[in-house]
C-alpha cells in the first residue's frame, strides 16, 4: 500500500466547511436556548414587578393599616398562585390591574376620609358639611366618571408613606385645603348626599371578586 492509499484509509478527516456549519449550527442553537430562557426570565420578573407595583401603590395611598392589611392578603394569594406556578406572569398583572388601573385606591382613601377623619375634627358643623359635600361632590364625579382616578388623588394630596407607617389623620386645616382641592376638581353641585355612599360596594371586596375570577381562570 503506498502512502496515498495509507492516507486515504486513516481516520477520516472533517471537511473545515463541514466544521464551520456545525459550529454554526451550534451558535444558532445556543442563541435561540439563551433568548427562550431570558424571555421566560423576563415574563417570570414581570409578574414579581406587577406585586411590586401593586404595594407601591398602597404605600402612598394613604389607607389605614386594616385596609392596607385586607389588600396584601389579596395580593399574597396572587403571589402564592404565581410560586406555584397554578398562574401566568400575565394573569398576576390583570389580577393587580384590577387595583392599579380601577379607582379603587383613590375610592378607598375617599371613604376613609369621609368616615374617619372628617367625624374625627374638630371643625365646626358648618365647615365640616362644607368638606363632607366637597368630598361627596369628588366622589360622584369618580363613579359617574367626570374625573380620573389620577384628578382624585391629586387633590386628595397622596404622598408617600413611610414603610411600615400609615397617614395619620387629617387635621382640620388639611382638610379644608382638601375642601378646597376638591371642588377646584369638580366644581359642579351634585344633589346627593353623604348617606347614599355608604351601602356601596366595598373597593377591597370588589378586589378580592377580581382576584377570585383570575384564580379561577375566569378573567
Amino acid at each position: 500500500m503506498n502512502q496515498q492509499e495509507q492516507a486515504n484509509t486513516g481516520p477520516a478527516s472533517v471537511n473545515p466547511r463541514s466544521a464551520g456549519c456545525i459550529l454554526t449550527a451550534v451558535a444558532i442553537v445556543a442563541a435561540v436556548v439563551a433568548a427562550w430562557l431570558g424571555l421566560r426570565l423576563l415574563k417570570a420578573s414581570s409578574g414579581d414587578m406587577a406585586l411590586a407595583a401593586a404595594r407601591n401603590g398602597m404605600a402612598t395611598s394613604g389607607l389605614q393599616a386594616e385596609t392596607s392589611t385586607l389588600i396584601e392578603a389579596q395580593l399574597a394569594r396572587v403571589e402564592a398562585a404565581l410560586s406555584g406556578e397554578q398562574i401566568s406572569p400575565a394573569e398576576v398583572i390583570s389580577a393587580v390591574n384590577g387595583l392599579l388601573q380601577t379607582p379603587a385606591l383613590p375610592a378607598l382613601r375617599l371613604r376613609q376620609i369621609l368616615l374617619v377623619d372628617l367625624p374625627a375634627s374638630t371643625l365646626p358643623e358648618e365647615q365640616r358639611a362644607q368638606v363632607g359635600d366637597a368630598l361627596a361632590n369628588l366622589w360622584s364625579g369618580l363613579l359617574l366618571e367626570d374625573v380620573t382616578a389620577g384628578e382624585v388623588s391629586s387633590a386628595l394630596g397622596l404622598a408617600p408613606v413611610p414603610e411600615g407607617q400609615t397617614a395619620p389623620l387629617l387635621g382640620d386645616d388639611e382638610l379644608l385645603a382638601l375642601r378646597d382641592r376638591a371642588l377646584e376638581a369638580r366644581p359642579e353641585p351634585w344633589a346627593g348626599s353623604l348617606e347614599g355612599f355608604l351601602p356601596l360596594p366595598d373597593p377591597v371586596e370588589e378586589f378580592r371578586l377580581h382576584v377570585d375570577g383570575v384564580l379561577a381562570g375566569d378573567l
